[in-house]
C-alpha cells in the first residue's frame, strides 16, 4: 500500500489521535478556520486533509532520496534505494550476487543496508517475471486521482469518529476542548463565567418570569473579557448556564432561551412515572388490518404506527388517563408536524382556550413527548378522561386547545380501584397486596365534553392506584405487559357473555403502566383466554 491514507485497515484498526494531531486541531480551533464552534465532521475531514498533506510532502522527500525499488530494475553498488511498500524507508545497496529460482529463473540478490532501524535486508532485482512493484510509475505517488478526504470520512466514519471523540471527551487532553450543540470549540477562548454572575442570571430570569435570551442576560452582566468577540462572550455564557443545573435551555419564540430549572413544572422537569414508558418489541403477525387501522388511530405517542395530519390543520386526539392526571397532552407525529417542534428543546408553548377565552403558558417536552401546564385547563372545563380534544393552528399563527361541548349529563366510566387483597400472599407483617377492580360506573358530576365511551376511564383513589402502579412497576417478569393485559381483560369480562373493546383495555392497562397500543394489541391477540369475535377489536373470552 502506497499510502497508509487509502488503507481500510488503517482507519478501522490502527488510528488513533495522537498528540500531533491534536495539536493541529487546537491551532484549527484557536485560528477559527472552521468556525466557532466547529462540527465535529468539520474537525474530521480538517484531520485527514492533514493526514494527506503530511503523506504527500512525505512521499516527494523520500522519493528524492533515492531510487524508488523496483524488483525488475538493475541496481549498483553504493546505490541509495527508497523501498515504497515499507512505509518509504530507504536503504544502501552494499552487496551484489546472483541468484536462481526454478520459478523466476536468473536474478541479482541486493544485499541492503536499511535505516531506520540499521539491519541488512536481501531484495531481489533484475527479476524477469512479473511483479506489482514493477508497474509503478510517478503517477502512482501523485495525489491526483486518490479519494478525497470527504470520501475517506464517508468510507470510515463510524472508527475515525469513535477515535477522534474520544480524545476530545476522555482523553488526557479532553480538558483542553469542549463541545457545544454538536461543534467543538477550545476552553482557553471562552472566559470564566463566575458564580456571581450565575447568580445574577438567576435573578433576571426570576425578576423577568419568563426564559430569557443570553443577550438579555449578558446585559446585567460585568464578565471581564475585552478581547474576546460578542460571539464568544455568549458561547461562554451559554456553557457556563449548561453547567448549572439552575438553569435549562429551552425554545421560546422560536428562539433558544434561558430559564430557570425550578421555574418550569414539574412535569417538564422530570417525567412523572405514570408516563414512562415501557417499549417492548412486537409483531404484527396476529393483527387484522382492522387492528392495524386501530393502533394508527389511538394515536399514541409512542406508537410505530402513526395518523397523517389532516388537511385542515388540526390534531384529533382522546385523553389518556395518564395525561389527564398529570395534566399533559401527547404529542404524536402529526402534532409535532403542526407545533413544528424542536424534538431537542424543551420549548414554551402558548395556547388558547377558545370556550374561556385564555391563555395557557405550556411546555412541550421531547423526552416523555408530551405537552405539559394543561391541570387549570382539564379542571375548569371538567374534562375526563376519554375526552375528545382538538389542536389546530389557525391562520394567524395562534394555537388552540378544544372539544366539542354538549349538553352536560353523567357518563358511564370504567372505573378503577386498587383493593387489598387478603387471599394473595404478601410479605409477613405487610399489609396484603393489593388487586385491581374494575367496574361500569356513572360519574357524580355532568361531563359537557364529548367523550370516547370505550377509553373513558376513572379512579376512586389515586393514592391507591399509584402503589398498584409502582408494584406492577417492581415486577422483574419479562411477560409483565401480557400479564396485565391478561388481568385486565378479565375484570372487564366478569360478567357473563361479556364482551370487550381492544381500545379499552388499552386505555385502562395505560392507567397502570404506559405501553404503546400495538404492544397491548399483541398481547390481547396472542392470549389463549381471549377470542376476537366478528368485530376484530372486540374481545371475548374463549368457550
Amino acid at each position: 500500500m502506497l499510502r497508509k491514507t487509502l488503507d481500510p485497515h488503517f482507519w478501522t484498526s490502527e488510528f488513533t489521535a495522537t498528540d500531533g494531531d491534536l495539536d493541529f486541531l487546537y491551532e484549527q480551533l484557536a485560528t477559527g478556520q472552521l468556525g466557532t464552534p466547529a462540527p465535529f465532521e468539520k474537525l474530521a475531514i480538517r484531520l485527514i486533509e492533514h493526514y494527506q498533506a503530511r503523506e504527500n510532502s512525505q512521499i516527494e522527500k523520500m522519493l528524492k532520496l533515492g531510487t524508488m525499488y523496483q524488483p525488475g530494475k538493475k541496481f549498483a553498488k553504493d546505490q541509495t534505494l527508497v523501498f515504497t511498500a515499507m512505509d518509504y524507508r530507504t536503504g544502501m545497496v552494499m552487496d551484489i550476487r546472483n541468484g536462481y529460482n526454478p520459478e523466476h529463473g536468473k536474478f541479482s540478490v541486493l544485499e541492503v543496508l536499511m535505516s531506520d532501524p540499521e539491519e541488512i535486508c536481501e531484495f531481489a532485482a533484475q527479476l524477469r517475471t512479473k511483479h506489482p512493484l514493477n508497474d509503478l510509475g510517478e503517477e502512482d505517488f501523485s495525489a491526483a486521482g486518490m479519494l478525497t478526504s470527504e470520501e475517506i470520512f464517508e468510507q470510515h466514519e463510524e472508527e475515525i469518529e469513535d477515535a477522534l471523540r474520544y480524545a476530545l471527551e476522555a482523553g488526557p487532553r479532553s480538558e483542553e476542548f469542549i463541545e457545544w450543540n454538536g461543534g467543538w470549540l477550545l476552553r482557553d477562548q471562552l472566559v470564566e463565567v463566575d458564580e456571581f454572575s450565575l447568580n445574577m442570571a438567576e435573578a433576571k430570569i426570576y425578576d423577568e418570569e419568563r426564559p430569557v435570551l443570553s443577550s438579555e442576560i449578558l446585559g446585567v452582566l460585568d464578565l471581564k473579557a475585552d478581547e474576546l468577540s460578542p460571539e464568544l462572550l455568549q458561547l461562554s455564557l451559554d456553557i457556563g448556564l449548561s453547567q448549572d443545573p439552575r438553569f435549562e435551555e429551552v425554545m421560546a419564540g422560536g428562539v433558544a432561551c434561558w430559564h430557570r430549572a425550578s421555574g418550569l413544572p414539574a412535569a417538564a422537569r422530570s417525567v412523572p412515572m405514570a408516563l414512562q414508558p415501557v417499549r417492548v418489541n412486537y409483531v404484527y403477525s396476529t393483527f387484522t388490518n382492522d387492528l392495524l387501522s386501530l393502533e394508527a388511530n389511538l394515536a399514541d405517542e409512542w406508537s410505530e404506527r402513526q395518523p397523517q395530519l389532516d388537511t385542515l390543520g388540526q390534531v384529533h386526539l382522546v385523553l389518556l388517563y395518564p395525561h389527564r392526571l398529570h395534566g399533559t397532552l401527547p404529542v404524536t407525529g402529526p402534532m409535532e408536524e403542526l407545533l413544528d417542534l424542536d424534538p431537542d428543546f424543551k420549548t414554551r408553548i402558548e395556547m388558547r382556550d377558545p370556550v374561556h377565552g385564555g391563555v395557557m403558558e405550556c411546555w412541550y417536552v421531547p423526552e416523555g413527548r408530551y405537552i405539559c401546564g394543561l391541570e387549570e385547563y382539564y379542571l375548569s372545563h371538567n374534562i375526563p378522561a376519554g375526552a375528545n380534544l382538538y389542536v389546530e393552528r389557525r391562520s394567524d399563527g395562534t394555537i388552540t386547545l378544544n372539544f366539542n361541548t354538549r349538553r352536560p349529563k353523567q357518563e358511564w366510566f370504567w372505573t378503577l380501584n386498587a383493593v387489598e387483597d387478603p387471599l394473595l400472599d404478601g410479605a409477613p407483617g405487610e399489609t396484603a397486596p393489593l388487586r385491581l377492580e374494575i367496574d361500569r360506573t356513572k360519574s357524580i358530576m355532568t361531563i359537557g365534553c364529548e367523550l370516547d365511551l370505550h377509553q373513558a376511564v376513572a379512579c376512586t383513589d389515586e393514592e391507591k392506584l399509584a402503589e398498584y402502579r409502582t408494584h406492577f412497576r417492581n415486577r422483574e417478569s419479562g411477560n409483565s405487559i401480557f400479564n396485565l393485559v391478561e388481568e385486565v381483560a378479565m375484570e372487564l369480562l366478569k360478567k357473563p357473555d361479556s364482551t370487550v373493546h381492544a381500545s379499552t383495555v388499552y386505555s385502562v392497562v395505560n392507567a397502570i403502566q404506559r405501553y404503546a397500543p400495538g404492544l397491548v394489541i399483541h398481547a390481547l391477540t396472542s392470549n389463549s383466554r381471549l377470542r376476537s369475535l366478528s368485530d376484530p377489536r372486540e374481545f371475548g373470552l374463549t368457550n
